[in-house]
C-alpha cells in the first residue's frame, strides 16, 4: 500500500467513526407515540412514548417524558381523561402541540387532530 492509500482509508475510517458516534449516540431523536393496545371494554390503552409505556384511561391524567436517548427537554407527553369517555393525548415540542390523537372509547374511535 502507497502512503496516500493509507492516508485516504485512515481519514475515511475516521469520518466513519465521528459520524457513527453523532448517529447513535449525541442525536436526539423526536420521539413517536404509538398506541400499542385499547381495550375498549375496560377502558384503557397502552401508549408507548419514545422509551416510556403508560397505560392510560378515560379515568386518571397525567404527564410522560420521552426516555432515555430523547431530548427530555424538548419533548413531553400529556394525557387527560374526561367523563365523557374520551381520553386526549398530546406531544409537546418546547411548549407548542406537535400532535394530539384522541381515544374515544364509547364509540371505539382512535382519531389524529
Amino acid at each position: 500500500m502507497t502512503k496516500k492509500a493509507k492516508i485516504i482509508i485512515g481519514s475515511v475510517g475516521a469520518v466513519a467513526l465521528v459520524s457513527s458516534l453523532y448517529f447513535f449516540v449525541w442525536r436526539k431523536r423526536r420521539p413517536k407515540l404509538d398506541i400499542i393496545y385499547a381495550d375498549f371494554g375496560k377502558r384503557y390503552a397502552d401508549i408507548k412514548f419514545g422509551n416510556t409505556t403508560d397505560r392510560v384511561s378515560e379515568f386518571n391524567s397525567g404527564t410522560l417524558t420521552s426516555g432515555r436517548g430523547y431530548d427530555e427537554d424538548l419533548y413531553s407527553l400529556t394525557h387527560q381523561g374526561d367523563t365523557k369517555g374520551k381520553t386526549t393525548i398530546t406531544v409537546f415540542k418546547n411548549g407548542q402541540e406537535v400532535e394530539k390523537k384522541i381515544i374515544d372509547f364509547d364509540s371505539k374511535l382512535i382519531t389524529d387532530r
